[in-house]
């Protein structure tokens, strides 16, 4: 069946079925006339306009001391700000341009330090560090094979209780 005589199909039954009854119920309901509701909705629609009006002055009146206040804080908070502001990052270059010496100093007394050692003394820091390098990363590993054996005794133990239900559940309905 296609659209259009679906369409008609559906048209007809409205027009000779369901409309001879809703005209038929119609003066049943007593709705006035429309000489008698505009006069009615007139007044409704200046009632409403009326009554947004007074609330959009009382809103007004009511909230413009807290917005002006809520304003006048604002700006005294952002002129602390513009001052704060101002005094972090006059001291921060000033504690960063130190903390630059600082570094600068340290690098010079490590090379130098690093320069007096023998050649026995390096091998040693550098195994040390290597030591060090090769158990930090061990650790990691450990911690990952840890946590993959948990997640797998995990996942086999709910594999084992889900294997568990549907047997059980496939022995009830049989």
């Amino acid at each position: 069946m296609n659209r259009m005589s679906m369409t008609s199909s559906v048209v007809d039954y409205f027009h000779q079925e369901l409309w001879p009854h809703a005209v038929a119920i119609w003066p049943r309901l007593d709705v006035p006339s429309w000489d008698i509701y505009r006069p009615a909705l007139h007044g409704f629609a200046s009632d409403v306009w009326k009554a947004g009006q007074s609330t959009a002055q009382l809103s007004y009146l009511t909230l413009r001391p807290l917005a002006m206040l809520c304003w006048i804080i604002l700006e005294v908070l952002g002129f602390v700000a513009q001052i704060l502001f101002r005094i972090l990052l006059s001291q921060g270059w000033i504690h960063l341009r130190k903390g630059l010496i600082q570094l600068k100093a340290a690098l010079i007394w490590f090379y130098h330090f690093q320069v007096s050692l023998s050649a026995t003394e390096l091998l040693g820091e550098v195994a040390m560090v290597g030591i060090t390098l090769s158990l930090y990363y061990f650790y990691k590993w450990i911690r990952r094979q840890t946590y993959w054996q948990r997640f797998m005794r995990w996942f086999a133990s709910k594999k084992r209780r889900a294997i568990e239900v549907s047997f059980t559940a496939l022995r009830c309905y049989c």
